[in-house]
């Protein structure tokens, strides 16, 4: 499944929890989704600009040029492209699903992360999307990069691991209350099996990314490593104590993994 179906189906769920009455059948029947696959300059531009402002009081140096960014002599470019995207009527608006590919002085990284932005059209969506993808990945991927931002580094086999902020997006009436020091600790340890993995390709950066959705007191969702869905991660990260008090809600963070 792309990165925008998956996030937007899970963001549609939940924005139609939070409004006021139940989501009837007909409001479901009148999301029309379509994928665009449109790689547009101005959204990348948009990406920039965001990352940016996370970084800018930290290297105030920074260089920005259109979809590239300057930092230090490490020359980023973002790419960025929709997937999904559709209006709800209940209550009016418009959500779209953005997905953003990272190329460090012209070489691919496997960094690709994806967003959805809700807006009351499309261009207000691709605003809020392109600020939403800096925020989880804009600390991550600056500390990596050499900008002081953040929380240092653990260092995890042959890899210093950058996390991102983290994202939690409850159902209308829930709390969630922050992963504790131990649950932060498992979280990262089920990562040890994927690290060591990495330590066997050549690359320097990597990833990986969670989205899981707490309903029940069952946990699913998403992983990801370098981009590709992780099952296994998932099921070791279900082994995490997710529910607390009942409450419903959407978890997201990303890290990004650079060799030390």
């Amino acid at each position: 499944m792309r990165w925008g179906k998956f996030l937007l189906l899970l963001a549609i769920s939940l924005y139609a929890s939070s409004c006021n009455g139940p989501r009837t059948s007909s409001s479901a029947e009148n999301q029309s989704l379509h994928g665009s696959f449109d790689m547009q300059s101005d959204i990348s531009q948009k990406c920039v600009e965001a990352l940016a402002a996370i970084a800018k009081s930290s290297a105030p140096a920074l260089i920005t040029s259109g979809d590239r960014i300057e930092i230090g002599g490490t020359k980023v470019r973002l790419q960025a492209r929709t997937e999904e995207e559709g209006k709800v009527d209940n209550p009016s608006g418009f959500l779209i699903g953005l997905a953003v590919d990272v190329f460090v002085n012209d070489v691919f990284q496997p960094v690709t992360f994806g967003v959805v932005g809700i807006g009351r059209d499309r261009d207000d969506a691709i605003q809020t999307g392109a600020r939403e993808w800096a925020m989880y990945v804009g600390e991550a991927l600056l500390n990596a990069l050499g900008v002081k931002i953040g929380d240092e580094p653990q260092k995890i086999g042959k890899f210093l691991v950058y996390k991102g902020l983290v994202g939690i997006r409850e159902a209308s009436g829930t709390h969630a209350a922050p992963l504790s020091k131990e649950q932060r600790r498992q979280l990262l340890e089920s990562f040890g099996p994927f690290i060591h993995l990495m330590e066997q390709s050549p690359g320097e950066l990597h990833s990986i990314s969670l989205t899981i959705m707490v309903h029940d007191g069952t946990a699913d969702g998403e992983c990801r490593v370098d981009g590709k869905t992780a099952p296994e991660l998932l099921k070791a990260i279900q082994s995490i104590a997710w529910n607390q008090n009942g409450s419903n809600y959407i978890f997201k963070q990303f890290f990004v993994l650079r060799r030390s």
